[in-house]
């Protein structure tokens, strides 16, 4: 008989953000308080004598919160975070080969509507940068961050509001990525 799957989820809000200065500070200070979190969630999970626990750790970032999600995967030490997704996102540090997660855990979904996506792509268009977005390098132009379909048969809303809709196509996929069943 197959062990039965335990799982918990911790929101973590981290970042109080003036949306009237446009720039990273915030994602950078609240991305440093995320790392120390995620660490600290694996360190006390391999506190005993049973050895290192398998404590598995996914972060979903949203919108400016996926900017935030990423200065602090960046900050991480390796093998804390499992997986890395973002979805709406306004840009990423640096870009896919900064975040500390194993090769080929990083995923992004947008929907070609999504206000987000549209706005970096202006932006590229008015400074002539290739794959930057407002807040960093568009994940979605990011051969390092896997593209996840948030279309289906349950995605009644889409735009930027969509990824949050209840029961969604999009809240799959990032199921699946948390529980490690891609498909």
């Amino acid at each position: 008989m197959p062990k039965p799957l335990r799982m918990g989820a911790k929101k973590w809000v981290g970042e109080n953000v003036d949306f009237s200065v446009l720039g990273p500070g915030e994602a950078k200070m609240g991305g440093k308080t995320l790392a120390r979190f995620q660490e600290g969630i694996r360190d006390s999970r391999n506190v005993g004598t049973e050895g290192l626990s398998k404590v598995h750790q996914s972060v979903l970032g949203h919108s400016y919160g996926s900017t935030t999600a990423s200065y602090g995967v960046a900050q991480v030490r390796p093998s804390v975070v499992d997986e890395f997704a973002v979805f709406g996102s306004p840009g990423v540090k640096d870009g896919s080969w900064q975040m500390n997660t194993p090769v080929r855990h990083n995923y992004v979904l947008r929907f070609a509507d999504d206000d987000i996506g549209s706005g970096n792509t202006l932006k590229r268009f008015l400074v002539g940068k290739d794959t930057r977005g407002w807040f960093g390098t568009d994940p979605y132009l990011d051969g390092g961050f896997k593209k996840l379909d948030p279309y289906g048969l349950n995605t009644k809303e889409t735009e930027h509001s969509g990824c949050l809709a209840d029961g969604s196509d999009l809240q799959l996929q990032l199921a699946r990525v948390i529980t490690g069943k891609m498909i």
